[in-house]
């Protein structure tokens, strides 16, 4: 009689093969290929075992890694680009320019630049003044009580169009100079010229140009 002996063979997988792909994933596989699971894990080589270890890279779950993540345990929060401590969606001011991000979105500069930002009107202003004439082109005189008043042009000699401020007097009084306010920096020109009671007008004065700051 024979005798049979049945030997049960196993087989047992002791060795695990990590390979890194894009995304920060790794791949966790058997010796014959088998894939066994996948996952966002980090790897620390153990000469003595080979094995690894698995961490969380993204603590909030908001889905950006905690090494780029200025808030790493706040979902709501993932960047502070002026560094003040607080997330750009609490921020008002994301760049710390001084202006809000409504107010930059409103004159179209970047709120993520705080090089680029609204241009604020500085307010500038120069008085033009002259002498009261006393006669007439033809040599006769003018007298105050005739004058009407006088018309103030100026330019900014780059933008070419004049402005112009008509001073009308009253009969008391005595106007030698006016106030104007400018709005930019520039090389400006003023001329003036006088009207009397009955509408006549001088040439207007040779122009001044004056260099506003």
């Amino acid at each position: 009689m024979n005798t049979f002996t049945n030997t049960v063979k196993t087989f047992l997988f002791s060795s695990i093969v990590i390979s890194v792909v894009s995304g920060c994933q790794v791949e966790i596989t058997t010796t014959d290929g088998t894939l066994t699971g996948t996952g966002d894990v980090s790897y620390d080589q153990n000469d003595g075992t080979d094995n690894g270890s698995v961490s969380n890279n993204d603590y909030d779950n908001d889905g950006v890694l905690n090494d780029v993540d200025a808030f790493p345990n706040d979902p709501s929060e993932y960047v502070d680009t002026d560094n003040d401590g607080l997330g750009n969606n609490a921020d008002a001011d994301d760049d710390g320019d001084g202006f809000s991000d409504s107010d930059e979105a409103y004159a179209g500069t970047d709120p993520l630049d705080n090089g680029d930002y609204p241009m604020m009107n500085t307010a500038r202003s120069v008085e033009v003044s002259w002498e009261t004439p006393t006669s007439r082109e033809d040599g006769s005189s003018l007298y105050a009580y005739e004058i009407q008043g006088y018309e103030v042009k100026y330019r900014n000699v780059n933008d070419g169009e004049y402005s112009s401020v008509l001073l009308t007097l009253d009969p008391s009084e005595l106007i030698t100079s006016t106030t104007l306010d400018l709005n930019s920096a520039g090389i400006y020109e003023f001329t003036v010229a006088v009207y009397d009671v009955n509408g006549l007008y001088s040439d207007f004065s040779q122009p001044v140009q004056v260099s506003i700051q």
